[in-house]
């Protein structure tokens, strides 16, 4: 270009064209040559300034490519900047238009430099990202013991052990005077007692054998609240009330407690989860497990809880006498002491037509032919346990202990007994029945929870294998059974 092209600029074009049209008619065509440099000069910026555009253009795309989309906005914005700074910037007076090749080429002289930073600085900043989304969770639950974030999706979490809410399908339906119940239907009952401690005593079971049992029991009516109930409940206070709580079922308000019961040296140690209500007439609902088995239970006293229904016209008129009175009475004159003489060896006084033999792995023993087996208990606080009954419905029972293997002598045995320790104890003695030492008390339960009294007679014998041998009645009643209970301890064999 001349030197009137040299005063052109991208920024002045549009003044020069202005200037050279205000000239005379004369002085254009004078000028012709000028404004047809003058053109050629601005096709040249222009395509010149479309060629760069398509150049960065594509640069743009490639370094998107490469920084994954992050950095790309970072470098469009920096392109953009770029070329509106070049339409921008309007030289000072004088200044001559600079080619804009040349213009172009020392923008992208730049352009390396400022990567060579920012790159860097973007690889620093993906880093620590990536550091706090990974390894920040873990500080978390290394400090506080919890898992958030990515590590949370990927802890495994501790689901409950499922707990059976049985349907209705599952369940069987038990109903009485007092209450109406259900149970899971594979339960069984095995035992329904009237009178004694309690007006009613139903007793579910898995099995004949189990040692769990959940019990209803339907107290004597009494002005206590559901918390005194509770907190005068004998296990209560034999063993640790751990926590307590309250529920409604149904309207029913209820007061549960768990229990933790501590094992001796011939016992093993349990749980319970008691529950008292008391409305009109109070009830007590018990689950007795092994310590090991009670959270696998609990869903299902929590089930059994919930469908418990009182009668809305309770029977109660004859509650303080057993409704099946028992079929077996004593031909011997009841004594009044029930010390049985250590010189004097007991003998069965019923002919042998009206006993049986009851036999198992660990002993063997005779009892009445019109009694019943109750209860047959494996594992759990004893060995084994197998109750004798009068009748299913009796409130009299002889129970046979099979207990753990331990040191302690009969006097210690008979002393550390829970009944012992709960009640008076009225007298002991010793007796001896083919080679076997027994240590013998008598003593008196008065129920504070009931307001009613039972009288027991405990045997204890540790040779190879300590036996524990109990004869429960109402005060009233127990006279009348001794001489049974007598007959029975004395017909004891244990199976070496």
């Amino acid at each position: 270009m001349d030197s009137d092209d040299e005063k052109l600029t991208i920024e002045n074009v549009d003044e020069q064209i202005e200037h050279y049209l205000s000239q005379p008619q004369a002085d254009i065509s004078a000028t012709a040559t000028t404004i047809f440099h003058t053109v050629h000069n601005l096709q040249s910026i222009y395509a010149e300034n479309r060629r760069l555009e398509q150049v960065w253009a594509r640069i743009n795309n490639q370094v998107s490519a490469l920084n994954a989309g992050n950095i790309s906005s970072n470098v469009e914005v920096s392109t953009i900047q770029s070329a509106q700074e070049e339409k921008q910037v309007r030289p000072t007076s004088g200044e001559v238009f600079s080619h804009p090749v040349l213009h172009r080429a020392g923008k992208r002289s730049q352009r390396p430099f400022i990567w060579n930073w920012r790159m860097p600085g973007f690889s620093l900043a993906a880093a620590v990202i990536l550091l706090v989304i990974f390894f920040g969770p873990l500080v978390s639950y290394a400090l506080y013991g919890t898992s958030v974030g990515i590590i949370q999706s990927l802890t495994p979490r501790n689901t409950p052990q499922s707990q059976p809410t049985m349907d209705i399908a599952s369940m069987k339906k038990y109903s009485n005077q007092y209450f109406t119940i259900q149970y899971p239907s594979n339960w069984v009952i095995t035992q329904v007692t009237t009178a004694g401690s309690y007006q009613q005593t139903v007793q579910f079971r898995p099995s004949v054998t189990s040692t769990v049992f959940i019990n209803i029991d339907v107290l004597l009516d009494n002005k206590y609240s559901t918390d005194q109930l509770l907190h005068m409940d004998p296990d209560v206070k034999l063993g640790t009330l751990i926590s307590t709580s309250a529920v409604t079922y149904h309207d029913i308000p209820w007061t549960v407690g768990i229990v933790e019961l501590t094992g001796s040296a011939h016992t093993r140690a349990g749980k319970l989860e008691v529950a008292y209500s008391h409305q009109r007439i109070p009830y007590k609902i018990e689950l007795g497990t092994t310590a090991d088995k009670f959270d696998a239970y609990t869903p299902v006293f929590n089930t059994i809880l919930a469908s418990f229904h009182t009668q809305t016209t309770p029977v109660v008129t004859s509650v303080a006498t057993p409704t099946v009175m028992p079929a077996v009475r004593p031909t011997a004159t009841p004594i009044d002491k029930a010390t049985p003489s250590p010189t004097i060896m007991a003998s069965p006084t019923t002919s042998i037509s009206d006993i049986k033999v009851y036999s198992s792995q660990y002993f063997t023993i005779q009892y009445p032919s019109n009694w019943v087996i109750t209860q047959v208990t494996t594992a759990g606080i004893y060995q084994q346990t197998v109750q004798f009954r009068p009748s299913v419905t009796s409130a009299v029972f002889i129970n046979v202990d099979v207990m753990y293997p331990n040191d302690l002598s009969n006097d210690l045995l008979l002393l550390m007994d829970p009944d012992v320790k709960r009640g008076t104890q009225l007298s002991t003695s010793s007796a001896t029945y083919h080679g076997i030492p027994w240590k013998i008390g008598i003593v008196n339960l008065l129920d504070s929870v009931q307001g009613q009294s039972s009288k027991v007679e405990v045997a204890y014998s540790n040779q190879n294998t300590p036996y524990k041998i109990e004869l429960s009645a109402p005060p009233d009643m127990f006279n009348s059974y001794t001489q049974k209970f007598n007959t029975m301890l004395a017909s004891f064999y244990s199976v070496s």
